[in-house]
C-alpha cells in the first residue's frame, strides 16, 4: 500500500490546499508556511470583544455592550486562517480543526483572566444541521482546547433548539433576530456560579455569543466570556 502511495505522489505529487504548492515530506494538507502566515492578534486590543483597539475598551462596546465579558480570538477572519476555517468546516478537513483549537489553547493559557475559568462549552448547533454536516466544528475545536488546558469541557448543557438561517448574509440586527431564543441551557446546577469560556470558530458581530452568553447567566453562571478562532476584521452594519 505504501509503495502505491508513493508511485501516486510521484505522478500527482500533493499540493497544499491553500496555496496549492507542492507539500513536503512531512507535511500534510496544509503546508509549514501557510500555518507559519497566521496573523496573531496582538495587543492592544479591546479589553471588551478583543477587537484590535487603542482604547481599553473600543467605542462599540460602549455603544452596543455585549452579553459576555470577555472575548479572545486567534485572528482575523481573513487570508489563510478564513481558508483553513472555511477548508474545515465545508471540506471535512477535521485535521485543521484540531490543529486550529491546539494554537487557540495558547491564546487561552495567556490570558490571565480566562486562563482561570471553570469549563469550556462549544457553541451548538442545530441537531439536523449537525447531522448533515457530521460534527460540531466549535466541539472538535473546544475538545483539542481542553486537551491542551486541561479545562473540562462540558456536553450537552447549551442546545440549540430551533433552527436558524446561516449568518453570512445577514445585517447586524437580523443576526440578532435570527438566534433570538434560539438556545436553552439543560442541566444548570453544573454551571451555577462557574467562569465559563464559550467557544466558537468565527465571530462577525457577536450575535450568536451573546444570545448563548444570555442563556447561561440566565442560568446562573458566574461569567461567561468567549474564544474564537477568527473575528471578523470589521462588523457588519
Amino acid at each position: 500500500m505504501s509503495f502505491l502511495k508513493d508511485i501516486f505522489n510521484f505522478i500527482l505529487p500533493p499540493h497544499c490546499s491553500v496555496c496549492k504548492n507542492p507539500l513536503g515530506d512531512e507535511e500534510k494538507s496544509i503546508c509549514d508556511e501557510c500555518w507559519g502566515s497566521i496573523q496573531v492578534v496582538t495587543p492592544p486590543f479591546c479589553e471588551r470583544c478583543g477587537k484590535p483597539s487603542e482604547e481599553s475598551v473600543c467605542n462599540e462596546c460602549i455603544e452596543y455592550p455585549h452579553e459576555f465579558t470577555r472575548a479572545r480570538a486567534l485572528g482575523e477572519y481573513k487570508d489563510v486562517l478564513s481558508s483553513l476555517i472555511r477548508l474545515f468546516k465545508y471540506s471535512h478537513k477535521l485535521s485543521i480543526g484540531r490543529k486550529l483549537g491546539g494554537m487557540l489553547s495558547t491564546v487561552l493559557k495567556n490570558d490571565e483572566i480566562m486562563n482561570y475559568s471553570d469549563a469550556l462549552i462549544a457553541v451548538p448547533l442545530y441537531p439536523v444541521r449537525e447531522r448533515a454536516r457530521g460534527y460540531n466544528q466549535s466541539d472538535i475545536i473546544a475538545r483539542e482546547v481542553s486537551n491542551y488546558t486541561g479545562i473540562p469541557k462540558l456536553n450537552g448543557i447549551l442546545c440549540r433548539i430551533r433552527p436558524t438561517k446561516s449568518q453570512t448574509e445577514l445585517s447586524k440586527e437580523k443576526r440578532k433576530l435570527n438566534v433570538k431564543d434560539a438556545f436553552m441551557v439543560k442541566a444548570d446546577e453544573q454551571i451555577k456560579w462557574k467562569k465559563l469560556v464559550l467557544i466558537d470558530d468565527v465571530c462577525t458581530t457577536g450575535a450568536t455569543l451573546d444570545e448563548c452568553a444570555k442563556e447561561l447567566y440566565q442560568a446562573g453562571a458566574n461569567e461567561v466570556y468567549a474564544l474564537v478562532v477568527a473575528r471578523a476584521s470589521s462588523s457588519i452594519t
